[in-house]
Parts: structure tokens; C-alpha cells; sequence
């Protein structure tokens, strides 16, 4: 019997919002240029492809995804951030 293959959604963002997300979303110790952030999604999306996870990049600026946070009333955290990913990756609407 097959397993049920998780699907992943990872946020790309434009590499001029960079300053942005370092600002609204980055811990301290993360990335200090787009290119490094860029290279951690890719090893990560190989490892989760590799585990047999499907992996989906949605593609959106920074001040759009901090526009579904407040939408749903949702304070800017990791874990919310995860959440307003997988409910727009799984065709939910942006709205409140």
C-alpha cells in the first residue's frame, strides 16, 4: 500500500525584498544575503524531494504575505507564516 507523500509549501520571495524579510522575518543568525537563503531553500527542497515530499515554491513579495498575516489576524511568526503558507498552497482564499 503507498504511503501518502507529504506536499511542502516553501515562500520564494523577489531578491529586492530581501532587506525586507531580514527585517520582518529573519532571526537573527539567518542569512545574510538573498544568494545564502536562496541556497538553504534549494538544499532543503532537495532533501524533502529526496524524502519523497512533493515541493512547492509560492511565489510572492514580502509585503504581500505580511497582507494575508494581517487578513487573518495572524501575528507575524514562524509558525503563523507556515500556516498562511499552507493554507494558500491548498487553494484557500486570502481573505478573513
Amino acid at each position: 500500500m503507498p504511503k501518502n507523500k507529504a506536499t511542502v509549501f516553501l515562500w520564494d520571495f523577489p531578491k529586492q525584498d530581501f532587506p525586507m524579510w531580514k527585517k520582518l522575518c529573519a532571526d537573527e543568525d539567518d542569512f545574510e544575503t538573498y544568494e545564502e537563503y536562496q541556497a538553504s531553500i534549494a538544499r532543503l527542497e532537495r532533501m524533502l524531494e529526496a524524502g519523497g515530499s512533493t515541493v512547492v515554491r509560492l511565489k510572492f513579495p514580502v509585503a504581500a504575505f505580511m497582507i494575508m498575516l494581517a487578513r487573518r489576524g495572524l501575528e507575524n511568526t514562524s509558525a503563523n507564516r507556515a500556516r498562511v503558507l499552507e493554507e494558500v498552497g491548498r487553494g484557500q482564499p486570502d481573505i478573513s
